[in-house]
């Protein structure tokens, strides 16, 4: 089978698929966070969907930032589908940090905080073992309360 063939459109539309299902799931849970008060409230809320997942997490990884490492490696249309779900959720948190009065590093925060998490939901994968999340979430959450 050739990179046109059948097979082909049959994968695309399964990865278009699962970008537009976690792009749902972000999008729902990110107006959740915006009913969970100040902007200091809502990173919590945020950093608190990842400690909650931490069972999960420490099984399978996390689901976005899998899916976006293996669309990346072939690069195309779709993978840039797939980067647009992290792009808004640090833009959300760019705001968030920006209500703080964090303005000129809004944007370094928001890096900072999703990066934070994502390589603390890796490493609870790699090692299986979801005190990991624990530990880094609660220290996040402590971060966050010192902003």
């Amino acid at each position: 089978m050739t990179a046109s063939g059948p097979g082909t459109k049959t994968k695309d539309a399964l990865g278009e698929a699962l970008v537009a299902q976690h792009a749902g799931r972000y999008a729902t849970l990110r107006a959740q966070w915006e009913r969970a008060g100040d902007a200091r409230s809502r990173l919590v809320a945020f950093v608190r969907m990842t400690a909650d997942n931490r069972a999960e997490l420490a099984r399978s990884g996390c689901p976005v930032g899998t899916l976006c490492a293996e669309l990346h490696k072939a690069g195309g249309p779709l993978a840039d589908q797939a980067g647009a779900i992290f792009a808004e959720l640090l833009g959300w948190l760019e705001e968030q940090f920006r209500a703080l009065g964090r303005d000129a590093e809004a944007t370094d925060l928001a890096v900072h905080l999703l990066s934070a998490l994502q390589g603390v939901s890796l490493i609870a994968h790699s090692l299986d073992d979801p005190g990991h999340i624990d530990r880094e979430t609660a220290r996040l959450i402590s971060w966050l309360h010192t902003l």
